[in-house]
């Protein structure tokens, strides 16, 4: 079986457009979601892209410390992240991987427009954490308890979408498998 590489990013705000990426994790699993390496950097950001973020973004990175880190002069550049990311790939021997993460859609449009050429490294299927929750809730009426909250900081995130995930596992192994099958005949839709 595949790893998976799971991959989060802080913005400055919801739109890739006009909005800039502040921070970039990944987390590499194998299959049975043992983590096996990790990749996280902030992204040098000018001042007056942080004075343009809206409150919201201003007191939960500022209150992460990702805003310090930002305007660090030390912290790398975007495009200096981008190649870092791109050898981490390289380091770990992976190709084309599936992304795994919470609403990872959103992180992909991110990268197709600020980094491009990782962006292009990447498969076009992906592994949501947040679609599997809504498919549960849903269909079972499960909620996952999950280990706490998001922090806004991207391993911690990550971290957090793997427990999520690997509670989801587990209690599709122990209940619906364990069930009869037809628990699934019974799902609503």
């Amino acid at each position: 079986m595949k790893n998976i590489l799971w991959l989060d990013l802080e913005t400055t705000g919801l739109d890739e457009n006009n909005c800039h990426i502040l921070e970039l994790g990944m987390v590499l699993t194998d299959h049975n979601l043992v983590e096996l390496a990790t990749f996280q950097s902030a992204i040098w950001q000018p001042d007056v892209v942080l004075a343009n973020m809206n409150g919201w973004c201003k007191k939960t990175h500022g209150a992460s410390g990702l805003i310090e880190s930002c305007q660090d002069g030390r912290t790398p550049s975007k495009r200096i992240v981008e190649g870092r990311a791109m050898g981490f790939l390289r380091e770990n021997e992976i190709h084309r991987p599936v992304l795994a993460g919470s609403s990872v859609h959103f992180d992909l449009r991110f990268l197709k427009k600020h980094m491009p050429n990782f962006a292009g490294e990447l498969h076009y299927r992906i592994m949501d954490v947040s679609s599997v929750m809504e498919l549960f809730s849903h269909m079972y009426g499960f909620q996952s308890p999950g280990s706490g909250q998001p922090a806004h900081r991207v391993l911690d995130d990550i971290r957090y979408s793997i427990d999520q995930m690997k509670t989801y596992r587990q209690y599709f192994k122990s209940h619906l498998l364990r069930n009869d099958v037809h628990a699934l005949d019974d799902a609503q839709f």
